[in-house]
This record gives C-alpha cells, sequence and structure tokens, in this order.
C-alpha cells in the first residue's frame, strides 16, 4: 500500500481490509461492495444515453 494512514485509504483499500484479517465475514464484505457500486450505477443510467451515443460516434469510419 502507498498510505499508513487509514483515514487516506480509498473504499476499495477498505473493502480489502475484511479479506486481511483472515476470518473474512461476507455480509459486511458484500454490502459494502453494492454500497461502492450504486453510484456509480446511478451515474450511468442517469447518463446513458450521451455514453452509448458517444461510442457510437467514435466507432464510425470516416
Amino acid at each position: 500500500m502507498t498510505t499508513t494512514s487509514e483515514k487516506a485509504y480509498t473504499v476499495q483499500l477498505a473493502l480489502a481490509q475484511f479479506n486481511a484479517t483472515g476470518n473474512v465475514q461476507y455480509g459486511p464484505l458484500m454490502a459494502g461492495a453494492v454500497l461502492i457500486t450504486l453510484p456509480v450505477l446511478a451515474v450511468f443510467l442517469f447518463n446513458q444515453r450521451s455514453f452509448i451515443s458517444g461510442l457510437a460516434d467514435g466507432s464510425v469510419k470516416g
């Protein structure tokens, strides 16, 4: 890890700490993974039209 301060951990590093203990509690680990995924999914669904049209525009040969 590049940081030693727990306050500077990213969410992914915080979730990785669940696995580092050796006794993995899958309930809190999966709940955390879902909570991390929800904002990204919400942004995608809100801007889905823009993302798809940008991909389609970039794939057309000139």
